[in-house]
């Protein structure tokens, strides 16, 4: 969760380190270490400083995690294809790229829930409906003609001949 409130110069200058040393690719527990706090506060203060960067340096960020990934993975298959590999190790190193793989559909939002909708023909004809009487009501007040369901259906039916059928 990050906050609003301003950073003392202390607070500021931690956040720094811990970016810096995320950017060297030191693990949490090992920033926690340097900077003897524990892991999860150290996650915790590298997130908020993410959070506090403009979008573009995100972005950025996001862009050089893609390309560790990606130069992991190719190493990886170096090793996954050479055939004097070690089955044990075989194993260790799809299993690394696996996890290397994970972490890119994470970064890429690729695991993220879609929403979707469904429209039906039911629910499109009502809202066509919903429109031609919204549009009928408008038509009648600016022209100054008082408000009826047979004025508006008769406006509907003027509306439809004017528009045509297929509309």
């Amino acid at each position: 969760m990050t906050s609003r409130r301003r950073l003392t110069p202390a607070q500021a200058q931690r956040r720094a380190e811990v970016v810096a040393l995320r950017t060297a690719r030191l693990s949490f527990a090992e920033i926690g270490q340097r900077l003897g706090v524990t892991s999860q506060r150290a996650g915790r203060i590298y997130s908020e400083a993410l959070a506090a960067v403009p979008r573009a340096n995100v972005d950025e960020h996001r862009c050089e995690e893609l390309e560790l990934i990606d130069t992991a993975v190719r190493e990886l298959m170096v090793i996954a294809g050479d055939p004097a590999t070690s089955t044990r190790d075989h194993i260790r190193v799809w299993e690394a790229i696996r996890a290397w793989a994970e972490r890119k559909a994470k970064l890429l939002g690729l695991d993220a829930p879609t929403r979707t909708e469904t429209l039906t023909l039911d629910r499109i004809d009502s809202e066509i409906d919903t429109l031609s009487r919204e549009m009928a009501t408008t038509r009648l007040v600016e022209s100054g003609t008082e408000l009826s369901m047979e004025a508006i259906d008769a406006e509907i039916q003027r509306l439809t001949k004017e528009l045509g059928e297929d509309w």
